[in-house]
């Protein structure tokens, strides 16, 4: 999943806490990289910056 934070505005009226997009475009930059594990979910976060706009990719997976 990819989530753009800065596309609050139209999902936060939803109920939604970010926007979110199946479809994954990826950048040359990294900015960050780290691994969350929490309760039987191992989450994996990097984030990404493109055209100014801050994008965070998430991926989780069952342990």
């Amino acid at each position: 999943m990819l989530v753009d934070r800065s596309k609050q505005t139209e999902h936060d009226r939803e109920g939604l806490p970010w926007s979110a997009c199946a479809v994954i475009l990826l950048c040359g930059v990294e900015l960050a990289a780290e691994v969350v594990h929490y309760g039987h979910v191992k989450v994996a976060v990097r984030i990404f910056e493109s055209g100014g706009n801050v994008l965070e990719f998430v991926q989780a997976e069952a342990r």
